[in-house]
This record gives C-alpha cells, sequence and structure tokens, in this order.
C-alpha cells in the first residue's frame, strides 16, 4: 500500500475548510458618538484613537488614566503623529469618523504604520467629565471607563475589516460591535 505525505498546503486547507482562523492585522473603521446623555449639552472631551503591539499595550495597559490626562502628560504628546484625535462638544459634531472614506491618506498612512509595528490592540482613550468629588478610579485596561482596548485580530470580527461603533456615555467609552461568537 502506498501512502501519501501530508503537505502544510494540506494542513492549512484543512484548518481553514474546517472552520479554522488565519490570525493577523486588520485595519478596522472607527466611529465614535456621543451618548443620548451627552447629545442635548456635549460637554468637552477628547478622544485618542492609536493602536499598539503586544509590548506597548501592556505599557498602555496599565498607564492610569487620570495621570495620561492630567497636565503636561508626557504619554499623551509621546505619540502625537501616530494617532487620531477627536474632540466633542458645542458646535463640533456629535459623531466622528476614522475611515479610508473619510481621511484616506491619514487612514492609510496610520494602518500601514500600525502594521509595520505588529500592532495587536487599538486604544480608544477619551476624557470624560466626572464629578470632581467622585472622579474616575484609575484601572488597567478596558476596566477604566476612560480606555478601550480592542483587538484588531481578524480572527475576533465577523468581518473582514468590520467598523467598530464607539459610543462615548457619562458612565464609560463603549464598544457597540459585538466580537465574533466562538
Amino acid at each position: 500500500m502506498k501512502t501519501q505525505p501530508i503537505t502544510c498546503a494540506t494542513i492549512v486547507a484543512l484548518l481553514l475548510f474546517a472552520g479554522g482562523c488565519c490570525h493577523g492585522f486588520d485595519r478596522h473603521p472607527v466611529t465614535v458618538s456621543l451618548g443620548p446623555a451627552f447629545q442635548q449639552h456635549p460637554p468637552l472631551i477628547e478622544v485618542h484613537i492609536f493602536a499598539a503591539n503586544a509590548q506597548e499595550s501592556h505599557e498602555w495597559e496599565t498607564v492610569p488614566m487620570s495621570e495620561y490626562w492630567g497636565r503636561n502628560r508626557l504619554e499623551r504628546s509621546r505619540h502625537e503623529s501616530d494617532r487620531v484625535t477627536f474632540t466633542f462638544g458645542p458646535n463640533k459634531p456629535q459623531s466622528q469618523v476614522f475611515s479610508p472614506e473619510i481621511k484616506p491618506k491619514e487612514w492609510n498612512d496610520l494602518w500601514s504604520k500600525w502594521e509595520k509595528q505588529n500592532a495587536t490592540n487599538l486604544f480608544i482613550m477619551a476624557s470624560l467629565p466626572s464629578d470632581p468629588n467622585q472622579p474616575f478610579p484609575d484601572k488597567n485596561g478596558s476596566e477604566d471607563a476612560r480606555r478601550l482596548v480592542i483587538p484588531i485580530d481578524k480572527c475576533k470580527w465577523e468581518n473582514k475589516e468590520q467598523p467598530f461603533d464607539v459610543v462615548l456615555t457619562p458612565g464609560k467609552v463603549e464598544l457597540r460591535t459585538p466580537m465574533k461568537q466562538k
């Protein structure tokens, strides 16, 4: 009896056919909108969007947000050219979009840079207003109400370049786009 060797291509084909996923980087359009509680009287909110690789992600997930948004914060200015900044408030759009249709050059430049850095997560940092007597507590990762960490691995999302819908509420930055069910 003659046996056939199993090739790498055969294994890959079987994994893909069986529903396996090819992990990797994917670009995602991002829409950030004010939630209903902010729409009548929009407060001044600054939002930063940037991507980081696994090593940098750990740093960005643990930086205290009260320090990040504090006066003269080095982390905030360190990557100014590597991020998108949205400003919400009176006389500003209540929904803002970072996509290839709206900002093609900035989109391509930033995602190309993030891809070269082997980015694994997209960060949405928002200077949400809080009661001075009860400021937001500093927490790690997305547990902090002012920070959203979104994996950009294409296996995590239903569609290629899945648009991310992010809403700013008084209590937190929320991702409304559901992740892929396992």
